[in-house]
C-alpha cells in the first residue's frame, strides 16, 4: 500500500469538515468520514469512541460506520490495560487473548480486536476501530498510525482557528467601536497613518495629499473630509 498517498487523501478530506465548534463532534465528523471514504485503504469498517469523564475513566459516547448497536454509556477504568496503553502509546492492536484484555467487556463494547488511537494532544478522546480481519497486526499498525497523524493534524487545525477566533473577539472587546466616517479612505492616507502610529514627525517640508486615519481605526475622531477627487491617467 502507499501509505504517502493514503496519507495525502486523507489530509485532504478531513481538511474539508467545517469546525463543529465542539470537539465530539469535530471527533464523529473525522471518525465517521475515515469509516465511509477509506475502508478499502485502511481497512476500517467502524469503531467506537472514548471521551475523558474524569482522572481515571472514559466514556463510550458513541459510535460510526458498521459498528453494531451495543448501548452506549459503558464505562471504562484508565487502568484498563488497551486503554493503559493507547494512553502511553498514542497507538495500541490487541487481541481478544492478549494479557490484560477482559474478553467480557470487550464483548459489550462491541469490539473484537482492541485497536485504538488517542485523539488530540490531550488525549481527551480515543477512537477505536474495527478492522478487517484479512489484515495483520503490522497493517493494522501502519493504518492507525496513518490516521492518528492526520486526526491529530485536522484537530490541531481546529485548535489554530479557535485561538484565532478568541484573539479576534479579545481584540474587538479592547478597541471602542469606530465612529462613522463620510468619504472614503484611500491609498494617500496610508503613509500619514503609519506615520501617527508610529510617533514619527514627517519632514516638515513634506506634504501629503491624505491624512492619517489613526483615529478613525481607535474610534477617537470620525473620518469626514472635504471632497476628494481621483483621477489616472492612463496613455
Amino acid at each position: 500500500m502507499d501509505y504517502k498517498r493514503v496519507l495525502t487523501q486523507l489530509e485532504r478530506t478531513l481538511g474539508q469538515i467545517e469546525n463543529a465548534g465542539n470537539r465530539r463532534l469535530t471527533v464523529e465528523q473525522i471518525a465517521e468520514t475515515i469509516a465511509a471514504n477509506f475502508r478499502d485503504e485502511l481497512g476500517i469498517t467502524g469503531g467506537r469512541i472514548y471521551e475523558e469523564t474524569g482522572e481515571d475513566t472514559y466514556e463510550l459516547v458513541g459510535r460510526f460506520g458498521q459498528s453494531g448497536d451495543a448501548p452506549l454509556g459503558i464505562v471504562v477504568p484508565k487502568d484498563y490495560k488497551p486503554i493503559e496503553l493507547v494512553l502511553e502509546n498514542g497507538i495500541v492492536v490487541m487481541d481478544p487473548d492478549d494479557p490484560g484484555v477482559d474478553p467480557v467487556l470487550e464483548e459489550k463494547l462491541g469490539s473484537h480486536r482492541f485497536a485504538a488511537i488517542a485523539a488530540g494532544e490531550d488525549y481527551a478522546h480515543i477512537l477505536g476501530f474495527d478492522v478487517s480481519p484479512q489484515l495483520s497486526r503490522e497493517d493494522i499498525l501502519f493504518s492507525l498510525n496513518v490516521v492518528r497523524y492526520a486526526v491529530n493534524q485536522r484537530l490541531r487545525a481546529e485548535r489554530f482557528e479557535s485561538l484565532i477566533v478568541e484573539a479576534q473577539q479579545i481584540q474587538q472587546s479592547i478597541l471602542p467601536p469606530p465612529l462613522p466616517r463620510e468619504g472614503p479612505a484611500a491609498h494617500i492616507d496610508l503613509t500619514p497613518t503609519l506615520l501617527e502610529a508610529c510617533r514619527v514627525e514627517p519632514p516638515a517640508k513634506v506634504k501629503f495629499d491624505g491624512r492619517s486615519l489613526l483615529g478613525v481605526a481607535l474610534g477617537v475622531t470620525d473620518g469626514s473630509r472635504p471632497a476628494l477627487f481621483a483621477y489616472a491617467i492612463v496613455s
